[in-house]
């Protein structure tokens, strides 16, 4: 009977003791998640960041190329009436 109960304890032990190397390895597979949860979001941050600067970059190119096209047609104009003018004074001598 008393080594009965030995058998018993000696089992209990060996069972409490792989219950706290499993809570400890637990606790470790939880900090690690934390710490990827944490980079993943840092990360999930930079890249939407990254995005809304790619968006503002083609915004801005959009609207240089509208800016470009304008100037463009303000020079063909500018270019007709300086013609008109010349053509005017010319005929005018």
């Amino acid at each position: 009977m008393e080594n009965g109960i030995k058998r018993i304890e000696s089992i209990l032990d060996m069972i409490i003791e792989q219950n706290e190397e499993l809570i400890f390895l637990t606790r470790q597979v939880e900090a690690n998640t934390e710490r990827t949860v944490g980079q993943t979001k840092e990360m999930l941050s930079v890249l939407q960041k990254n995005l809304e600067s790619q968006q503002r970059s083609e915004q801005n190119t959009l609207e240089a190329a509208q800016y470009a096209a304008i100037s463009a047609n303000y020079s063909k104009t500018t270019a007709f009436f300086a013609m008109a003018d010349y053509l005017g004074k010319r005929n005018n001598m």
